[in-house]
């Protein structure tokens, strides 16, 4: 299926080149029908570019699903050679809290569910999710979001506090018995600590009671969601007031300026081809070799449009299975959370993400609301979990700003 896409990718995209072609040869604009035709091939490559990130989601779960053995699948049955699971990850404590704690509440759990469940006690009244569950949410979040996936991601039970160089040493040439001057680098620190958020899920009172809802994978998958849309923003525009330091408002790192390339004044937003190599050469080399380009969809949209001197587009689709669309021969990442175009704003990003470190805190918990939604006929789960990111290197990254308005 997947193979048929990038097919169908790869005829849209010739069509449109021919159409593009057509009109340039001719030394004209689209005629109105080319117009409405062209229009038309945007919105199928659209169409067909979701269902590619849509497949190579499902792709990329089987995958790992198929490396499991069956003994992980089945309660009560050890693998062989491994120690048997305890704590979060234990079968027992997994089963008390969804078969238990999810499905009945808490009067209607068996003393087994509750002892089960000791270790997990939340102080806000719910429990702990279990260590599967937990884990198979940021499974799902790496393959959500872009940021996520191209960043350097750690999880932890306490606050980090990361020595970052403010200002480099240097080696200089020394004469024969001469004096080796000191050139010693300073250091700063980024404290990354951990911010809460969370919401709520509701599920009917009917699908609770149904044996064959799948209620692990139903709430799984909703808070793998929710908290991928919400990371777009925040580690896209998030201010390090209350949510994680965002790539496109970080400023700062250890005294260090963030460095950005700034466009025109202009009517309307825009951005050229001079100013993305400027971009592109501005960032250090030893940056460049695993640098990303980011930014949200209005911004490819413009950039799709823009050619070389040599009438080539610059915007290069990724044709084949599995690849990214490319830059000046670096990846594109697009997120949900990039921010819009529009005059004095800053909308692309340009480094090497992985020195954008996203921690997230150990214990995601989750308190089942029985009295909320009752008049509904719902149950309400809360859910309640705890991260940040910051930027380590403020060398790492350039953006660009379009100019102010005209």
């Amino acid at each position: 299926m997947l193979k048929k896409l990038f097919q169908r990718k790869g005829e849209i995209v010739s069509k449109m080149r021919a159409l593009l072609d057509t009109a340039a040869k001719a030394n004209r604009d689209f005629t109105a029908d080319e117009s409405t035709s062209y229009t038309a091939m945007e919105n199928d490559l659209a169409s067909v570019e979701i269902s590619i990130k849509r497949e190579q989601t499902v792709a990329t779960a089987e995958a790992s699903v198929a490396g499991f053995r069956d003994s992980d699948f089945r309660p009560g049955v050890a693998p062989t050679g491994d120690k048997p699971k305890s704590g979060r990850a234990s079968d027992s404590y997994r089963s008390a809290f969804l078969n238990g704690y999810a499905r009945r509440g808490i009067n209607g759990m068996t003393p087994d569910h509750v002892n089960a469940l000791q270790e997990g006690t939340n102080s806000e009244g719910g429990y702990v999710v279990p260590q599967e569950f937990e884990r198979a949410v940021y499974t799902s979040l790496v393959e959500m979001d872009p940021i996520r996936a191209a960043a350097t991601v750690i999880q932890t039970a306490s606050d980090r506090n990361i020595p970052i160089e403010a200002s480099k040493g240097s080696f200089d040439y020394v004469a024969e018995e001469g004096e080796y001057q000191q050139s010693d680098p300073s250091f700063g620190r980024v404290i990354i600590g951990a911010y809460k958020f969370g919401g709520i899920v509701k599920v009917s009172e009917e699908l609770l009671q149904d044996a064959s809802f799948d209620l692990e994978a139903y709430l799984r998958q909703l808070a793998a969601e929710r908290t991928a849309a919400l990371e777009a923003t925040a580690f896209c525009t998030g201010n390090n007031t209350g949510k994680p330091y965002g790539l496109f408002a970080v400023t700062a790192v250890g005294g260090v300026n963030v460095q950005g390339i700034t466009g025109a004044v202009s009517a309307t937003p825009a951005i050229t081809g001079d100013n993305l190599i400027d971009v592109f050469h501005t960032l250090g080399s030893a940056y460049r070799k695993n640098a990303s380009w980011l930014m949200g969809d209005g911004m490819v949209k413009l950039i799709r449009k823009l050619k070389s001197s040599d009438n080539q587009y610059l915007w290069q689709p990724g044709l084949a299975d599995g690849q990214p669309d490319r830059l000046l021969g670096r990846p594109l990442l697009v997120s949900d959370g990039g921010p819009t175009a529009a005059a004095s704003a800053k909308t692309v990003v340009f480094g090497d993400l992985k020195r954008y470190q996203i921690v997230d805190r150990l214990g995601m918990t989750m308190q089942r609301l029985n009295e909320l939604y009752a008049a509904n006929g719902q149950i309400g789960f809360k859910f309640s979990a705890r991260h940040d990111a910051e930027l380590l290197d403020a060398k790492a990254i350039v953006t660009f700003t379009h100019g102010a308005a005209a």
